[in-house]
């Protein structure tokens, strides 16, 4: 009888030991283009076959593991990662990285097009699968974290000031690093082939179109793609000029930056409001912030800190240059820590039109900040002054400016929804010699004009991404003054005034990520892929217009019965239905719409027989590119 208690004892101890160990998890959306982390959502949040991809989740693996040389295994510490199809087949992708919480890894290039599970194996221990779309190229590119936004992974080190490094010239030719330009033929575990792959890509400089001088994988590196790119002539001088690439002619990288100047001089010469050489010693910023909304609300407040911090507020430290955008802007608040600041005094005064107020310093273990903020709008146009009388570590100043009625936004309510694919035109009011800046910011979007132009484009581009179907974006009126030093020293500082207002505008939902599907007449179409239930309920709906060259792919796992209406649909469309073979077996040609009106009687369209899946293009489009029963597609 006691050996049989230590076996119950023995086996209970298993039970709960096993019960103990974690099991690897994916998050939700957890599985994303490496370079970019582009959010499944957005028509840029594909997976390239042949790409690098990154896992978050948690306990992933133990400890931290690294592929250090080629092959790349399949395997890595106890690790794998499998993809799977709907029909049963399973590829093992070449693993990079694993620790805890991230895997980076390499979809094999054979993958086909379409939706597949990711499932992380740690120690023959299973995670949840997480279902993402695979297409043939959807390029992110590489950067690292500066302030409010990306900069481009170029060659080089950063400077003191956080800039990519070198600063570059026009004319100049520059690598560009990324992942996502398509399959290739050779072994993604292996030294990448040299070369430049068929993609359609078109790389923007500050809005210019680049020469592109190589696109291809790296000679280094498994799944990494390598653009080298000259700088267009045309491109704006800057410390933070955008810098995204098309590809297809449809999707849309992430937005990197890089820094242009004439050769010799600093990026930030000849922008008033870009960061100055000064940036390195202690620096003072007074922000003036007026909000018009339904009620306008003001805010008053003031920083100091030293030379190894930097406040990244809207005062012009990361904006780009005017006329461009930038999106995925994310604001950085304060780079340093509390010591960094610097105690200016007890007070600051400011004189405004309305009188005269105090922004006290803040509550903190460390002198931080001041402020000062009421219901009653305090801030409007007319005669300002700013004095603060120093403190220990941040000498006395002064200013004297003229604040203008700031310009209005004279377009918020006619701008047409559904401008994704177009973009659109702000314009505003001017009341004065528009002496300053005209920003629109909000959902990670950042675009600059200068007030005199009087129009400011907001390319496709910074809006293709974009997740939110309403997005609220603000309109800002920016000056900036010099704040004046009782004494000359190395100190530097400015003073901001902000006027914004906000509209909420109606850009539709997003475009599926998309993927070239090849005619017979060698034609490529990018096309969406609907492969989810809602994906396909909806499919073309509410789109205002669809190019020749676009069209949407809906993905079904098997044969069956497809019957398609053409319910809410805004233009009429050729819809052509495939067997398993991709092969044409029915065209319903210039389909009409349907309307909401019309809905009980809207007809369905399709073949007697089973069909796979379904091509919609713009009506005329299967007569004009030949396509015939029995025509072959590939993708």
């Amino acid at each position: 009888m006691p050996p049989l208690r230590g076996l119950v004892v023995f086996l209970l101890f298993v039970a709960f030991a096993s019960a103990q160990t974690p099991v690897p998890r994916i998050f939700p959306g957890g599985v994303v283009n490496g370079a970019s982390f582009m959010p499944q959502g957005a028509p840029g949040g594909g997976i390239a076959q042949g790409s690098i991809f990154s896992v978050f989740g948690g306990d992933l693996a133990v400890g931290e593991a690294r592929a250090n040389a080629f092959p790349i295994p399949t395997e890595l510490d106890g690790v794998r990662v499998e993809v799977s199809t709907s029909d049963g087949r399973v590829w093992e992708a070449p693993i990079l990285y694993a620790d805890e919480r991230q895997i980076n890894a390499i979809l094999p290039s054979d993958i086909p097009v379409g939706r597949v599970l990711v499932t992380v194996f740690r120690d023959g221990a299973a995670s949840n699968p997480a279902s993402v779309t695979v297409v043939r190229s959807s390029l992110g590119l590489f950067t690292f974290p500066l302030w409010g936004h990306r900069a481009a992974a170029l060659e080089g080190t950063t400077d003191a000031r956080g800039f990519s490094g070198p600063t570059v010239a026009l004319g100049d030719t520059i690598e560009l690093w990324g992942t996502g330009l398509g399959p290739v033929a050779a072994s993604d575990a292996a030294l990448p082939p040299f070369g430049d792959l068929p993609t359609g890509v078109r790389v923007l400089v500050g809005g210019q179109p680049a020469a592109i001088v190589y696109q291809g994988r790296s000679g280094c590196c498994a799944g990494v793609d390598q653009l080298n790119v000259r700088v267009p002539g045309g491109a704006p001088l800057g410390c933070f000029v955008p810098v995204v690439a098309e590809v297809n002619g449809a999707l849309y990288s992430n937005f990197a930056t890089i820094a242009i100047a004439e050769p010799g001089q600093p990026c930030w010469a000849g922008d008033p409001l870009s960061l100055s050489p000064e940036t390195l010693a202690p620096t003072g910023r007074v922000e003036l912030v007026r909000s018009v909304t339904t009620l306008s609300a003001d805010l008053a407040t003031a920083s100091f800190y030293g030379p190894k911090a930097w406040s990244a507020s809207a005062d012009a430290a990361y904006l780009p240059p005017p006329g461009t955008c930038l999106a995925d802007a994310r604001v950085r608040q304060i780079q340093g820590d509390f010591s960094s600041s610097l105690d200016a005094g007890a007070e600051i005064t400011l004189t405004t039109p309305a009188g005269a107020l105090a922004l006290v310093r803040d509550a903190a273990p460390a002198p931080t900040s001041y402020s000062f903020a009421s219901e009653t709008p305090f801030l409007g146009p007319g005669a300002y002054g700013v004095e603060g009388a120093g403190g220990s570590s941040f000498p006395a100043f002064s200013s004297n400016f003229d604040v203008e009625a700031p310009s209005t936004w004279a377009n918020a309510g006619e701008i047409a929804p559904f401008f994704r694919v177009s973009g659109f035109g702000i314009t505003w009011r001017r009341e004065g010699s528009a002496s300053g800046d005209v920003l629109l910011a909000g959902n990670g979007l950042l675009c600059r004009a200068a007030e005199s132009s009087g129009l400011l484009t907001i390319p496709p581009p910074a809006l293709s991404n974009l997740l939110s179907e309403s997005p609220s974006l603000g309109f800002v009126d920016l000056s900036v003054f010099p704040m004046e030093f009782a004494t000359d020293g190395p100190e530097s500082g400015l003073i901001s005034y902000r006027a914004s207002s906000t509209a909420t505008l109606q850009a539709g939902r997003p475009h599926l990520p998309s993927t070239p599907v090849r005619l017979p007449n060698g034609v490529e179409i990018q096309t969406e892929l609907a492969i989810t239930f809602g994906e396909k309920q909806r499919g073309l709906m509410f789109r205002p217009e669809l190019p020749r060259d676009q069209g949407m792919l809906f993905v079904y796992d098997s044969l069956g019965s497809r019957r398609f209406w053409m319910l809410n649909t805004l233009v009429p469309l050729d819809i052509i239905f495939l067997d398993a073979d991709q092969r044409i077996v029915f065209i319903s040609a210039d389909t009409p719409i349907c309307t909401l009106e019309q809905s009980p009687a809207c007809p369905s369209y399709g073949p007697l027989g089973p069909a796979q899946s379904v091509l919609e293009l713009a009506a005329g489009e299967a007569q004009r590119q030949g396509l015939e029963i029995g025509s072959r597609l590939e993708w």
